[in-house]
């Protein structure tokens, strides 16, 4: 789950560094890296949760 954070991070920080020359590719940067956090959040706890579960 970490790596998944540090790829967000990334994509954030370069929305943030390309914002003011090109502010649509940083809004869909930031966009991107939104979703790997929700989903990092989300579905990766349920999908661990459900394939290591104790039988």
């Amino acid at each position: 789950m970490r790596k998944d954070f540090s790829i967000a991070g990334l994509a954030l920080a370069g929305a943030l560094y390309v914002a003011a020359r090109h502010p649509l590719a940083a809004a869909l940067t930031m966009a991107l890296g939104m979703g790997f956090g929700l989903a990092a959040l989300t579905m990766e706890p349920a999908t661990t949760r459900t394939a290591f579960e104790k039988r």
